[in-house]
């Protein structure tokens, strides 16, 4: 009966540690790809800022102004 027992609690365990397993790489996975999200703004920033400097950065009030 204890034996019974203490394997029941193994079970549950290894059924414990799977869990945190699966939920461990969904949220690796979930991060690697805010860390995308994250370069790629910075990259559409960085590449706005370059657009800024050849345009001069007054170009949307000439755009208005026609």
């Amino acid at each position: 009966m204890e034996r019974e027992q203490y394997q029941n609690q193994i079970k549950d365990l290894l059924q414990a540690v799977e869990t945190l397993l699966k939920s461990n790489k969904a949220m690796g996975e979930r991060v690697a790809q805010l860390e995308k999200i994250v370069k790629d703004y910075d990259d559409l920033k960085a590449a706005s800022k370059r657009m800024e400097s050849q345009t001069g950065s007054d170009y949307p009030e000439r755009e208005q102004s026609r």
